[in-house]
C-alpha cells in the first residue's frame, strides 16, 4: 500500500495483516517523497511511483532496494510528477507522467519503450493523466484528468476509444 502523505509503503499480507514498511522520507535509494502508484510483477518485483522525486523504484520482494530511473524534465526517460503506473501482461510497465501529459512506456528494467500522447484535448491527446491500468484484455486504460474522460490504447499505444465526459451524470466525470 502506498502510504504516501507519510512517504512510505506498507505490506499486508492478504488478510491484511502487517509485514513490512519500505522507506522515509528522502530522495536516497529506498526513500521517497510522496510515493503514489505501485505494481507487482508477476516474478515478485515491486515498483513505486517517487511521485515529489519524479522516478521509479524497484524492490525484490523482500523489499531490498533494486533500481531506480527517471528524473525531473520533459525528454524521454524523465518525469514530472508521475502519480501511477500499471504493468500489462506482457511485462511492461506504463507511467502516468503527469505533468508531462503522457504515458511513457518502459520494460521491466526500466528501458525506455514509448510515449504516448500529448498535452491536448484530442483523441490520444492528456490533460494530467493521473490514473492507468494495464487490463487483462491487453488494452490500457487512462484517467484524462482535466479532459474528465477515460481514454483506452492498445499495447503498442494506438489510441481506441473514449469513455466518458464532463458533467455529473452517469458515466460523466468531474
Amino acid at each position: 500500500v502506498a502510504d504516501t502523505d507519510n512517504h512510505r509503503i506498507q505490506k499486508l499480507d492478504k488478510d491484511g495483516n502487517f509485514l513490512l514498511t519500505l522507506g522515509a522520507y528522502g530522495s536516497g535509494e529506498g526513500q521517497f517523497r510522496y510515493p503514489a502508484g505501485i505494481a507487482m510483477s508477476p516474478d515478485g518485483f515491486l515498483y513505486v511511483v517517487d511521485t515529489d522525486n519524479h522516478r521509479i523504484q524497484k524492490f525484490d520482494k523482500d523489499g531490498n532496494f533494486v533500481s531506480q530511473w527517471g528524473s525531473f524534465g520533459d525528454d524521454d526517460e524523465q518525469l514530472a510528477l508521475p502519480s501511477d503506473l500499471s504493468m500489462s501482461s506482457d511485462g511492461f510497465l506504463y507511467v502516468a507522467d503527469t505533468d508531462n501529459h503522457r504515458i511513457q512506456k518502459f520494460d521491466k528494467d526500466g528501458n525506455f519503450a514509448a510515449t504516448l500522447g500529448t498535452y491536448g484535448s484530442g483523441e490520444g491527446q492528456f490533460r494530467y493523466p493521473s490514473g492507468i491500468v494495464a487490463g487483462f484484455d491487453g488494452f490500457i486504460y487512462v484517467a484524462d484528468t482535466d479532459n474528465h474522460r477515460i481514454q483506452k490504447f492498445d499495447k503498442d499505444g494506438n489510441f481506441i476509444s473514449t469513455l466518458g465526459a464532463y458533467g455529473s451524470g452517469e458515466g460523466q466525470f468531474r
